[in-house]
């Protein structure tokens, strides 16, 4: 049976997004699966707008565009409408997990 790790809270979208990839499958003894081969990583640095010339409302903005898409995408991956029907009951039983805390981690986040 999974057991899912034990954190004392929930860690920042940017950093969930950028470290997503890192608890698909082969992770926590569940078997590996075409599907997880997909996702295309996204670097922490990528979600990160720095900007040396312009205002800082817009660098803000600009880089809330850029999580929000990255948000979107993670979102679109684990939708249980688009996962393949051929998981087994670990597999689906994860994704369903790893969406839950994204949306936990989205609605901290407040945007």
């Amino acid at each position: 049976a999974l057991s899912p790790p034990s954190y004392s809270k929930l860690q920042s979208i940017d950093k969930l997004i950028s470290s997503v990839q890192t608890i698909f499958p082969p992770s926590f003894g569940v078997a590996q699966h075409e599907y997880f081969h997909k996702w295309k990583p996204v670097t922490h640095e990528a979600l990160l707008i720095t900007t040396t010339v312009g205002d800082d409302d817009d660098a803000a903005a600009s880089s809330a565009r850029i999580l929000k898409r990255a948000i979107r995408k993670l979102k679109f991956f684990l939708h249980p409408d688009k996962i393949p029907k051929d998981l087994d009951t670990a597999q689906s039983f994860l994704l369903k997990m790893i969406w839950d805390v994204v949306a936990d981690a989205e609605a901290a986040a407040n945007l």
